[in-house]
């Protein structure tokens, strides 16, 4: 069976859509959204990550050791996030925790930004501690620690638990991050997917993003990172794995369903992330869905199902190109016109769902994820677009 490529949206046509006027906020990370990676191994940065609309992030204890390595061969924006959270809790006392070693010198916690600065970094982020569900006292200790960090480069990392998105919560917490006064990378702390739990987190995410000034998230996967990219967030950081695509709590074991050291593979068609063996098999007797990727060319997305280093990294260069390639489509549109490009994007792949379950004679063989149903649901209620 062959396949085409996706269709242009079918409310309007792309090239009929108003491009934005550029943003007066000059910041690096204004525009762009990032390939977020662990800093335990030699940086790769994929081809595919254009230095105008994207950036690159090196998460871990080593971020200020990989940096160096990154500026010597790439030109995008990278960002040095020493990820503390995924250690430490916030508390009122030490809403950030520095380096032990940051201590051991004569330049303290001024030294910590001056030394990633040094090694090349474009963006650094705080080392917040993870905010406990319920805790206003240590988010309001970070938001008093943060705001006397007034360089430009330096961005408030706030990782909350995702229960603080509830209705009875939400309020108090857009207060706080408006009064921070730098630009902020919120990342949702929870186990699988935090957009998931609750039912109103989506809505309620986005209003953040409205609502508060040079706020981004971070940590996040495609469909919320872009999402939240068309209801006015500064920036989107899409982590490479599924221990980036969201924070959970220090002192929870990270939760996650892929156990096999399969690659995590995006399916445009779909905007969901599948296990390779889980693709391997539900296509052993179909022809598989292909990807017109700049890696795949057409290839199918059967081929991921291997542990060998080689097929993990064609895996997450394949999931960058195709969330590049959709943001490159997405970024010169105005907000107005983000929302209506991602509503139609978010309903065909809706759609694609039971579509491919049929296709392979499979029922429910794919199930689109909480947040992409709820999403889909949403667009439902909205009017149509001329």
């Amino acid at each position: 069976m062959t396949h085409n490529p996706p269709l242009p949206p079918q409310r309007r046509p792309e090239q009929e859509f108003k491009v934005a006027v550029p943003s007066v906020d000059d910041h690096v990370l204004a525009g762009r959204v990032l390939h977020l990676v662990s800093a335990h191994n030699h940086p790769v940065v994929p081809q595919s990550l254009d230095p105008v609309r994207t950036g690159y992030a090196l998460c871990g204890p080593r971020a200020g050791i990989r940096v160096a390595e990154v500026r010597g061969v790439s030109q995008v924006p990278v960002v040095a996030d020493f990820a503390m959270h995924d250690r430490h809790l916030a508390s009122q006392d030490e809403p950030l925790r520095y380096p032990d070693e940051v201590y051991q010198t004569l330049f303290g916690e001024a030294g910590f930004y001056d030394d990633l600065r040094a090694q090349g970094a474009n963006v650094i982020m705080t080392p917040t501690g993870f905010i406990a569900g319920g805790d206003i006292a240590a988010l309001k200790a970070v938001r008093d620690a943060v705001r006397s960090l007034g360089s430009s480069d330096v961005v408030a990392l706030v990782p909350i638990d995702v229960a603080f998105l509830r209705k009875d919560s939400v309020d108090q917490v857009i207060a706080i991050l408006q009064s921070i006064g730098i630009p902020i990378a919120l990342a949702l702390g929870g186990q699988l997917n935090p957009t998931d739990r609750y039912a109103d987190i989506v809505v309620n995410l986005r209003r953040i993003c409205r609502e508060v000034p040079r706020l981004g998230v971070w940590r996040t996967d495609m469909i919320t990172g872009f999402d939240c990219m068309g209801h006015g967030a500064m920036f989107a950081g899409i982590g490479a794995s599924t221990t980036l695509r969201h924070a959970p709590p220090p002192d929870e074991k990270t939760a996650h369903f892929n156990q096999t050291g399969r690659p995590s593979v995006l399916v445009s068609d779909l905007w969901g992330y599948f296990k390779g063996d889980t693709l391997a098999r539900r296509w052993a007797n179909s022809e598989p869905l292909p990807c017109f990727c700049a890696i795949c060319h057409g290839r199918g997305l059967d081929r991921f199902d291997s542990t060998e280093p080689e097929v993990k990294e064609e895996a997450l260069a394949h999931n960058v190109a195709s969330w590049s390639l959709f943001w490159s489509r997405m970024q010169p549109l105005s907000l107005v016109d983000r929302q209506a490009w991602l509503m139609d994007q978010v309903q065909r792949a809706a759609r694609a769902y039971p579509a491919e379950n049929e296709r392979i004679q499979q029922p429910d063989a794919f199930k689109p994820d909480k947040t992409l149903a709820k999403m889909a649901k949403l667009a439902t209620l909205l009017p149509s677009l001329p």
